[in-house]
C-alpha cells in the first residue's frame, strides 16, 4: 500500500496527543466521513456515514478506578499503513498504525464502519450495520477495496457524537461514534438485512443476499 500522508496527518495526533480528547477523534471524524470514500474498482462511490472508534491505548482516559487492559474490545492487530482496510468478525475497520505488544504501552485499534452512503448513477442507498457493509463492499468490489483521502469532493455534512452502539460496559466518557445527521442512523441494524434509504424513510430491501465466499475472498486478494 503506497504511503498516503494525508491521511497520516490526519491521523497524527492520535499517534501523539499525551490524552486523546473528543476534538482529536472529532476531527479525525470529520475527515473521514466529509472528506473520504472506498474505492472497490466499481462505478460507485461508498461513503461512510456513521464510524466508531476502536482504540486500544494508555493515553485513552478511561473511569477512575479502571484498567485500560482489562475489558478493551478492540482487536488486536499489527498495522504498519494508516487507512489499511481490515475485515474481521463483526465488520471492516480504517485502521490506525497499530502495534500489538506484550508491553504495557501497546496500542492498536482503527475506525468501524457502520453505515456507507452508496452512490451510483446520482442515485443514493444506505447501507445500515457493519457486517452489511462489509459484505457489499466485498460482494460488489473488482479490486480489493481502500479507502482513498483526501476525497476529490468534500461533503459539508453536520455530525452528530454518541455513545458506540451496544457496548455495555462502556469504561470512557468519550464519545466514540459519529454519524450524519441527514441521514439518520439505525443503531439496531440487523446483521442479516439490508436497509436502504429513500426519500426521508428507512426500509428493508428484500430479496437481497450478501455472502463472500473464501475462495472469492482469495480471489480479490490475488488481484491486490
Amino acid at each position: 500500500m503506497k504511503e498516503n500522508e494525508a491521511l497520516n496527518e490526519l491521523f497524527s495526533s492520535i499517534y501523539t496527543i499525551p490524552e486523546i480528547s473528543d476534538d482529536t477523534l472529532e476531527k479525525i471524524a470529520k475527515g473521514i466521513i466529509c472528506n473520504s470514500y472506498i474505492n472497490n474498482g466499481s462505478d460507485t462511490k461508498y461513503i461512510p456515514i456513521e464510524i466508531e472508534f476502536y482504540y486500544h491505548s494508555p493515553r485513552l482516559p478511561f473511569k477512575k478506578g479502571e484498567n485500560y487492559e482489562k475489558d478493551h474490545i478492540t482487536y488486536p492487530r499489527d498495522i504498519q499503513e494508516s487507512g489499511k482496510l481490515l475485515y474481521h468478525y463483526s465488520g471492516i475497520d480504517i485502521c490506525f498504525q497499530s502495534k500489538n505488544s506484550e508491553s504495557e504501552g501497546s496500542e492498536f485499534g482503527g475506525i468501524l464502519i457502520r453505515s456507507l452512503l452508496k452512490i451510483k448513477d446520482n442515485n443514493e442507498e444506505i447501507i445500515y450495520g457493519p457486517l452489511c457493509c462489509k459484505d457489499v463492499l466485498l460482494n460488489e468490489a473488482k479490486k480489493l477495496p481502500s479507502l482513498e483521502y483526501p476525497a476529490d469532493k468534500r461533503n459539508e455534512y453536520n455530525l452528530i457524537a454518541s455513545k458506540r452502539v451496544g457496548i455495555s460496559n462502556e469504561n470512557t466518557d468519550l464519545n466514540l461514534r459519529y454519524y450524519v445527521k441527514e441521514y439518520g442512523t439505525k443503531e439496531k441494524a440487523s446483521v442479516s438485512k439490508r436497509w436502504a434509504y429513500k426519500n426521508g424513510d428507512i426500509h428493508q430491501v428484500k430479496g437481497q443476499s450478501y455472502n463472500i465466499s473464501d475462495k472469492d475472498n482469495a480471489a480479490l486478494q490475488r488481484n491486490k
